[in-house]
């Protein structure tokens, strides 16, 4: 409510400007009586279903998530002049971090993952050595100690690689969300009734986020996921069967 977004402008003030009272939010909460739980069903948006030949899975959990702001600082120096051993190339120590965030994510956790998404580096010459590169990290797993376990061995193997090339390494968490666990007996009920429609169930977590989480607060939630062409998702090429949605329903 009180944290601007990229224009300065808070969710209370945007809630103004269309003529709403954010003080009264309170007065809009639903009766945790009235509802007995929530169903989400949704497009996998990933390659898991389709690689099972299946239509439909059970979400086991909607994945926490960690994004971090990481910066690496060196010197820039002459791309011609400066020999290979005297070199602090910011970008040369964000690359080996980058192969090491790949590996080591693969090797702790099959259902971790890690991402960078953003690198910039400066000046951003040809001629002149990277002496400071800004990168982001985006963390994600369906259990919160294994990715606060990778997140820790992540930014300590950073720190280590800036300590032995001679730069410096910082980094900003900006946000955070816990891993949000489907109801088990929700779970059940789904699985159940996919075994019933199509002969076999599977589990699967939920790399994205979804409204459930914040239902989550207050009610059980279950989610279903439907097979998509290739997990392509928030791109035109996103595809769904009429085949996949009928079960979907029936198993609802």
């Amino acid at each position: 409510m009180t944290h601007p977004d990229g224009n300065g402008i808070t969710v209370a003030q945007a809630m103004r400007d269309v003529g709403l009272d954010s003080a009264q939010i309170a007065s809009a909460a639903r009766d945790v009586t009235d509802i007995v739980a929530y169903l989400e069903l949704h497009i996998e948006q990933g390659p898991c279903l389709e690689q099972e030949n299946l239509a439909l899975g059970v979400v086991t959990a909607i994945n926490g998530a960690r994004r971090l702001n990481c910066r690496f600082v060196g010197e820039a120096g002459h791309a011609g002049t400066v020999p290979m051993t005297h070199r602090k190339d910011a970008l040369a120590a964000a690359a080996e971090w980058m192969v090491f965030i790949e590996h080591a994510t693969r090797e702790q956790d099959p259902q971790l993952v890690a991402t960078v998404g953003t690198l910039s580096c400066a000046p951003g010459a040809v001629n002149v050595i990277p002496g400071e590169v800004n990168l982001s990290l985006d963390v994600r797993g369906p259990q919160d100690n294994p990715l606060e376990s990778l997140l820790s061995t992540l930014l300590t193997q950073a720190e280590a690689i800036a300590l032995r090339r001679g730069l410096t390494f910082e980094s900003n968490e900006y946000y955070r969300i816990a891993a949000t666990a489907c109801d088990a007996q929700l779970q059940q009920a789904l699985s159940h009734a996919v075994e019933t429609v199509q002969g076999r169930s599977v589990s699967l977590p939920s790399g994205a986020g979804h409204d459930a989480i914040a239902i989550a607060e207050r009610w059980p939630v279950g989610m279903l996921f439907v097979r998509n062409e290739r997990g392509i998702s928030h791109h035109p090429a996103e595809a769904v069967k009429t085949d996949d949605i009928a079960p979907a329903v029936q198993v609802f």
